[in-house]
């Protein structure tokens, strides 16, 4: 899944007033259509109704979930199975310039060993939609 090459790029904008109906049957459709192999859903989801963020990263099929957002994709990374999901494309960015410029990778729960080596990066715990990073468990699973 990784190294792949974009031909097309199809955008699809939803007006404020969109429902939540409505954005799950749209993403069902890109789900369903085989000339389409990627989807991000960019958040925060912007409407005049509730719609529920969950519910919607969800509702993309894990095989196009190019943000790795869904829960499934999300555990696979957590789990370090790196090689049955999507890596985010920011987060893998970090890995990759953390490796090639040849600095230790170390965990956030691994504060005290900072001293005690010579290149160090530390990646802070933050959260995307009340998740752990994709880059803290790059970083764990790569450590």
């Amino acid at each position: 899944m990784n190294g792949a090459e974009v031909e097309r790029v199809h955008l699809c904008f939803f007006e404020v007033e969109a429902l939540q109906s409505r954005v799950l049957s749209r993403i069902k459709s890109i789900n369903e259509d085989p000339a389409l192999h990627g989807l991000i859903v960019q958040l925060p989801l912007d409407s005049d109704h509730k719609i529920d963020t969950e519910k919607v990263t969800n509702a993309v099929s894990p095989a196009k979930d190019v943000d790795g957002l869904t829960s499934i994709n999300a555990g696979k990374l957590a789990r370090g199975d790196l090689g049955d999901c999507f890596i985010p494309c920011t987060p893998k960015g970090c890995l990759d310039l953390i490796r090639q410029t040849a600095c230790s990778t170390i965990a956030p729960e691994d504060e005290s060993e900072l001293d005690k080596r010579k290149n160090n990066v530390l990646i802070e715990v933050e959260t995307t939609l009340g998740r752990r990073r994709p880059e803290n468990h790059l970083v764990l699973v790569d450590n």
